[in-house]
């Protein structure tokens, strides 16, 4: 249903007749729609809509556009390739009013770019001096400052003080909502960080992994959290289901550097079975 609805939004978006001056927004508002549903489609939706919007001087439509593309490429898997162009924005070049959209997008680059590598200067420091910047342009108390504090928290090493703000961000966020889902993936993220507390990291994982479906995002990443938590739990079967639903969702979106490691852990957990036998 959510899928459907989705399609139908991004049919709607197609059908809309524009001049040839506003296609670039078509292509950044498609995009926008398919970021967490096939990431694949966005990037080429924002690469053309960068294109077609370079020769105009919207300055507002092309940055939101480029960094739209940077991020593409990382959750492609560019990530190098991302980081530099992210860094060949000069920052002085950012008007006032559009320091709020640089900033967001610049800590949300770079939380993208430690995950890759994870704890490693200076791409930590780049993402907590980012999010700072960004802070100052966002209402104190409001859901998207509170998920901040939540990172700064786990930045410090402070992971009871980042689990309880991600949980009053889970309590006022929407169900399953994009804020929603990466406040439970905090919460998870602390309670693994403290290698403790398996039944709440089993929770906050299945929140994040529900979100991902009822969200409509197609890349199966907190369901591979979930499977291979199970599997160290020793729940093979259930993982086994997991880690199988995150191959298929990966696969449904193309997001095959997604599936990778799903794969590589399925493959391991089947020839164990072998061994057993």
């Amino acid at each position: 249903m959510y899928i459907a609805s989705r399609l139908n939004r991004i049919d709607s978006i197609k059908s809309l007749p524009v001049g040839v001056g506003r296609e670039a927004y078509r292509m950044l508002e498609v995009g926008k729609e398919y970021e967490s549903f096939n990431n694949d489609s966005a990037f080429a939706y924002f690469r053309n809509g960068y294109d077609l919007a370079r020769v105009t001087d919207n300055m507002p439509l092309r940055l939101e556009l480029k960094l739209r593309l940077i991020k593409s490429h990382i959750r492609n898997g560019f990530v190098k390739e991302g980081y530099d162009m992210f860094l060949a924005i000069p920052d002085d070049s950012i008007p006032d009013s559009m320091r709020s959209m640089y900033y967001n997008n610049a800590a949300e680059v770079f939380f993208q770019v430690c995950m890759v590598y994870l704890s490693k200067p200076p791409y930590n420091d780049l993402c907590n001096q980012y999010r700072h910047e960004y802070m100052k342009y966002i209402v104190p108390g409001s859901v998207e400052w509170e998920l901040c504090e939540a990172q700064n928290f786990i930045r410090m090493g402070n992971y009871g003080a980042g689990v309880a703000t991600a949980i009053e961000v889970m309590e006022r966020a929407p169900d399953y909502s994009p804020e929603y889902a990466r406040a439970s993936y905090l919460a998870y993220y602390c309670y693994e960080q403290q290698d403790n507390k398996l039944n709440e990291q089993l929770y906050f994982i299945s929140q994040t992994a529900i979100s991902e479906v009822m969200g409509g995002c197609r890349e199966g990443l907190a369901l591979h959290s979930m499977g291979q938590l199970l599997y160290d739990y020793g729940d093979i079967s259930r993982a086994h289901r997991y880690l199988s639903a995150a191959i298929d969702m990966s696969s449904m979106s193309d997001a095959n550097r997604r599936a990778a490691p799903a794969v590589e852990s399925l493959v391991l957990m089947e020839r164990s079975f072998k061994d057993r036998g």
